[in-house]
């Protein structure tokens, strides 16, 4: 064999040689790329579902605590009342007791220091007033107590009882508290009105006090809806969630429930969750979809670049492999 088909022949293994190499690492960078995209993007899919699901149920979870909360503070007054109406009711046993002026007296009497160690152990933060009222037609039309807290202190200082004889029965602001629970015979949660005899918008809880038929009077506590808008207003999900109370289909207005009511929610925009509360309201928690897409979002992010670092790395460690096994044949 000459020299020249010699050479011809060792360049031909050569080239055949590359050939086979560059094949080889072809094949491999290519199934490295299929496992690497069914991989990374099964790990994204799953990762997405995962983080949408995990969104929900947070939301879900935060609305049940916050719902909690918030009604443990309003069953708490509803707590205080109802010992107050038992306490007020063992005073009367027949009609007679019930017209009993000199009775009247004393039960005001044993009920004011009475109340007050109830409301000191039993209420809550957010009450700002509680009373009870004799029913004028067998009383006295300011017969009773009333003690209501001051704006800037949190005692409890006694009023003189409002003159119930003064005022139409739908004057909400000043004797609705006593006419509501009248009419419908149990107890009931108001809703929020500015009561103009200390100045405060609240909620109040009333119990109407029956003997069989017999109406003697109410016994109620108020609370301060700011208290409870502060609450509500103190609930963050996210970064842009918020949350607020809604009562007869009709979203309030946070600070002040005669303020304009949020009726541009997007319902497209947010993802919702609700709780009944105890006084008729329902608390509603919402939370962005952009900031539930933005935590898919990173995760996809970081999930993808490691996915590719890891498919360069292979690559190159697949290209120093193939290299060390074809080398030696040449």
């Amino acid at each position: 064999m000459t020299k020249e088909k010699l050479t011809s022949k060792k360049k031909r293994i050569f080239e055949e040689l590359d050939s086979i190499r560059f094949r080889f690492l072809t094949t491999l960078i290519v199934a490295m790329l299929a496992v690497t995209v069914f991989i990374g993007g099964l790990s994204v899919y799953e990762v997405d579902d995962y983080i949408q699901n995990q969104s929900e149920a947070f939301v879900r979870v935060t609305c049940d605590n916050e719902g909690e909360r918030i009604n443990n503070s309003l069953k708490n007054m509803e707590k205080s009342v109802t010992i107050m109406e038992s306490y007020l009711m063992d005073f009367f046993k027949n009609d007679a007791d019930i017209e009993d002026k000199e009775l009247q007296k004393q039960v005001i009497e044993s009920a004011d220091a009475m109340f007050t160690d109830v409301v000191k152990h039993t209420s809550t933060s957010g009450a700002v007033s509680y009373y009870f009222r004799f029913d004028p037609a067998i009383s006295d039309s300011k017969a009773g107590l009333f003690y209501s807290k001051t704006e800037g202190s949190n005692e409890f200082v006694s009023f003189e009882p409002t003159d119930i004889s003064l005022y139409d029965k739908n004057d909400i602001e000043h004797v609705g508290w006593f006419w509501e629970p009248y009419e419908k015979k149990a107890p009931l949660w108001m809703k929020p009105y500015y009561n103009q005899n200390n100045n405060i918008l609240m909620i109040s809880y009333v119990i109407p006090m029956y003997l069989g038929e017999r109406f003697i009077g109410v016994v109620g506590m108020d609370f301060d809806y700011k208290a409870l808008s502060n609450q509500v207003n103190g609930i963050k999900i996210y970064e842009n969630g918020f949350a607020c109370l809604e009562m007869d289909g009709a979203i309030i207005s946070g600070d002040d429930y005669n303020s304009e009511a949020k009726s541009n929610i997007d319902s497209k925009k947010y993802l919702r969750e609700s709780e009944e509360l105890v006084n008729g309201m329902t608390l509603v928690l919402f939370a962005s979809y952009d900031d539930i897409r933005q935590a898919r979002y990173d995760i996809g992010f970081r999930i993808t670049l490691t996915v590719l670092i890891l498919f360069t790395l292979f690559t190159v460690i697949a290209a120093f492999v193939v290299k060390r096994i074809s080398d030696p044949l040449k």
